[in-house]
């Protein structure tokens, strides 16, 4: 069964490259986050000495409305903490950057 999952992902990826290409062509996309959906090493994390990261991924506004309280629960208790937090559609990506702006150990 992995084989069979291997060999359709990449069979898949380059229309997958296309079918981004065509999202950032009519606005759907943002350019930075175009180039993480597919090229894993445009993560660029560089988190703190002695700190431990937690990721969230959050595909929609809901999503990561939601987090937001586990979020400030976690940095109340916990001050060597740090968070990726990863967004799927260019609504919830615009709203997490204007939400944390506030926060200096998230990433997104």
């Amino acid at each position: 069964m992995i084989a069979a999952y291997r060999i359709f992902t990449t069979f898949i990826y380059p229309f997958l490259f296309f079918f981004l290409l065509f999202r950032l062509i009519l606005g759907k996309e943002d350019m930075k986050r175009f180039r993480e959906k597919i090229f894993v090493s445009h993560f660029n994390i560089k988190k703190k000495a002695n700190t431990k990261l937690i990721l969230f991924h959050a595909a929609s506004i809901g999503e990561f409305k939601s987090i937001i309280p586990i979020i400030e629960k976690i940095n109340s208790n916990q001050k060597n903490i740090e968070f990726l937090i990863t967004t799927t559609t260019l609504s919830s990506s615009k709203i997490a950057e204007r939400m944390l702006k506030r926060y200096d150990n998230i990433h997104h």
